[in-house]
């Protein structure tokens, strides 16, 4: 695995299950989005965004053709790909994508946004979550298992989650209203400095209360504001950046 790619060794400790995001290195996409970014919505030159796409898939031994991604829209909706006849398409109006279809990675893009990592090894199911604070606060992780539920009996304490890169408390100041809901809702550890939201325990937080065990929650808590060098930062750069994927598969 290439240097500029994140794994997460608490989903990757199955065999058949690969888990990763990349960084904004290694990429041919010129400032303010330089240099890996991955996404084609933000402004970028169209051609750096596929070579760009063709060198991530490439150092993560994927192919771009089986790559399913979903038009993130800070929704709540969460689809199942089934059909491989779905791969390369964008699927609309959807934030979280689940498989158990092997050949199919499904991904998301994030620039401070949290990336969820759901594997359920047992039953042969991975996915991913889109999670701003507008997913969180519509509890996009609670849709997620109640489909997992419905579509295949999965329980919360069959579920393996890694949280990826965002960004952190240090750097998420909200409105003073948002950071009171939230407090109310999960109470105060999850607020810092009166206003500054912690998405991670959050979202930790959301986990355990749904009966996920804790051992198997793992949080990347490495901020994408303060590493804006290393990740790309909607908040750090005032909005004018690329986007970073994370992908998750069934080898």
């Amino acid at each position: 695995m290439a240097q500029n790619v994140e794994r997460f060794p608490v989903l990757e400790r199955f065999d058949h299950v690969q888990a990763c995001t990349s960084t904004r290195t290694g990429g041919v996409s010129s400032p303010p989005y330089d240099t890996l970014n991955l996404a084609y919505h933000v402004g970028d030159d169209p051609a750096s965004v596929a070579t760009n796409r063709r060198i991530f898939c490439e150092q993560i031994d994927i192919p771009l053709k089986h790559l399913v991604l979903g038009e993130q829209v800070h929704g709540t909706c969460v689809q199942f790909v089934s059909d491989t006849r779905q791969s390369g398409d964008v699927i609309p109006a959807t934030d979280g994508l689940l498989t158990s279809v092997r050949g199919i990675s499904v991904g998301i893009l994030t620039a401070d946004c949290i990336p969820v990592f759901l594997a359920i090894p047992h039953h042969g199911i991975v996915g991913l979550l889109h999670a701003g604070w507008r997913g969180i606060w519509g509890d996009i992780l609670g849709k997620a298992l109640a489909i997992l539920n419905e579509h295949a009996d999965v329980l919360p304490s069959q579920v393996h989650i890694a949280l990826g890169p965002g960004i952190g408390p240090c750097c998420y100041e909200v409105g003073s209203d948002l950071a009171q809901k939230f407090r109310v809702r999960l109470g105060n550890h999850v607020i810092r400095n009166q206003r500054f939201l912690d998405l991670h325990q959050i979202l930790r937080t959301q986990c355990l209360l749904a009966g996920i065990p804790a051992s198997q929650v793992e949080c990347h808590i490495e901020c994408t504001a303060c590493s804006s060098d290393k990740y790309f930062s909607h908040r750090a750069s005032s909005g004018r950046t690329g986007r970073m994927m994370s992908v998750i598969r069934l080898r």
